[in-house]
C-alpha cells in the first residue's frame, strides 16, 4: 500500500520535471547576441593554427661540460664515492665462513603408552613432521636418553638438549 501511495505521489513529480526541461530546451534557441560574438570567436580561434614551436639546436644542448664543473655534486652527492686521487681504496680480505649445521628444534607434545612402552610425540619445528619415539629410539641425529612427565631429555653425543612440555 505505503509503494503505491508514494508511486502515485512520484508520478506527477517526474511529469513536472520533463515538462520543465522541454520548456527549457525550446527556451534555448534565443540566445543573447553577445553569447553569440562569443561562440564565433572561439570558432575562429579552432580554425586558425598555431603557431609552429621553435627549433631546438640539438648541437649546443649536446655539448658536454667537463666533471669539474660538477664538483659540488661530486664531493656531497650521494651517487659519486669520494675518491681521493693518487690513492686507492684499500681492499678488504675476504675471511671465509663455514656455516655450522642447522640443528633441529623439536616440540614436546605429549606423552602415551604404546604396548607397554612410553612413548613421546615431538614434532619438528622446521618441518612440521610429529615423531612418535622412546628411550633409546634416535630421531634425526639425536637419541633419546629420558622421559618424564613434562620433559624429553635428547643427546646428539656431545650435549644433553632438554625439551619441555608446553602446557
Amino acid at each position: 500500500m505505503k509503494e503505491k501511495l508514494i508511486f502515485w505521489v512520484l508520478v506527477p513529480l517526474l511529469i513536472g520535471v520533463i515538462m520543465y526541461k522541454i520548456y527549457e530546451f525550446k527556451d534555448a534557441g534565443d540566445i543573447s547576441p553577445q553569447l553569440m560574438k562569443e561562440q564565433e570567436t572561439i570558432k575562429q580561434m579552432k580554425r586558425t593554427q598555431l603557431p609552429k614551436a621553435p627549433e631546438l639546436d640539438l648541437a649546443a644542448a649536446q655539448g658536454v661540460r667537463p666533471f669539474t664543473d660538477y664538483a659540488h655534486l661530486i664531493q656531497e652527492g650521494p651517487f659519486f664515492p669520494v675518491v681521493v686521487e693518487g690513492e686507492k681504496p684499500a681492499m678488504k680480505e675476504i675471511i671465509k665462513v663455514e656455516l655450522l649445521p642447522r640443528k633441529t628444534v623439536f616440540i614436546y607434545r605429549g606423552i602415551s603408552v604404546v604396548k607397554g612402552r612410553e612413548v613421546v610425540a615431538l614434532e619438528s619445528a622446521d618441518e612440521g613432521e610429529v615423531f612418535f619415539v622412546g628411550v633409546g629410539d634416535e630421531i634425526n641425529q639425536y637419541t633419546v636418553t629420558d622421559i618424564t612427565d613434562m620433559e624429553v631429555i635428547i643427546t646428539d653425543g656431545e650435549e644433553d638438549i632438554s625439551i619441555k612440555r608446553i602446557e
